[in-house]
């Protein structure tokens, strides 16, 4: 029988099962932080907060998730390298890059998926695709 799960990511699923905060501590240290996280995960099921929820993942920590998925890619120079590739029904392809169209990355980025949306000529409810 082949098999399906490559060695590196059956080697990720091992480091994760056997120490999770480590491993998510490992992979959130690839990130640029303002401010360190005091603990990765705390868990308390008998006090939710204000949302309702038990759990709260990088506690005391602060980032920048925008800033970190396009802004430290342009000041690397990276700014021409694809960074979203759509593809629609009508096989028209639209490459975006983080330097090429501010317009489509600025602004709430709660709506980004909504904008990389209809930048690809879909309605906004339709996801892209990431390149791999």
């Amino acid at each position: 029988m082949t098999e399906l799960i490559s060695p590196r990511v059956r080697s990720l699923c091992r480091g994760a099962a056997g120490d999770p905060d480590g491993f998510w501590a490992a992979a959130a240290a690839a990130l640029p932080w303002f401010r360190p996280w005091d603990a990765v995960f705390d868990w308390e099921p008998d006090r939710p907060d204000e949302r309702g929820r038990y759990f709260r993942w990088f506690t005391g920590g602060r980032t920048n998730l925008a800033w970190n998925c396009v802004d430290r890619h342009v000041e690397r120079g990276w700014g021409g390298h694809a960074a979203l590739v759509c593809l629609n029904e009508r096989g028209d392809r639209q490459v975006l890059t983080p330097g090429s169209a501010p317009s489509t990355w600025s602004s709430s980025p709660g709506s980004a998926r909504a904008r990389s949306a209809s930048a690809c000529g879909w309605p906004a409810r339709r996801p892209c695709s990431a390149p791999t």
